[in-house]
């Protein structure tokens, strides 16, 4: 099985493992579960590193 395979067949534990503890965050009124911030704040990073592979060229990651 490829890596992409692999991490195709992970996602849905990934998701599944996900949702109750949303739920209880929501139950709690905590914020353990990663939010939809964290979410875009990762994006920004792993675009961050993909345009510095492609250029050569260290890039300074700010924080959405």
């Amino acid at each position: 099985m490829s890596r992409d395979a692999a991490r195709r067949a992970r996602a849905p534990l990934a998701v599944g493992r996900a949702r109750p503890a949303f739920a209880r965050d929501l139950d709690r009124g905590t914020a353990i579960a990663p939010s939809f911030r964290d979410a875009v704040k990762l994006h920004h990073l792993v675009d961050t590193i993909a345009e510095a592979s492609a250029s050569g060229q260290r890039k300074l990651w700010q924080r959405p």
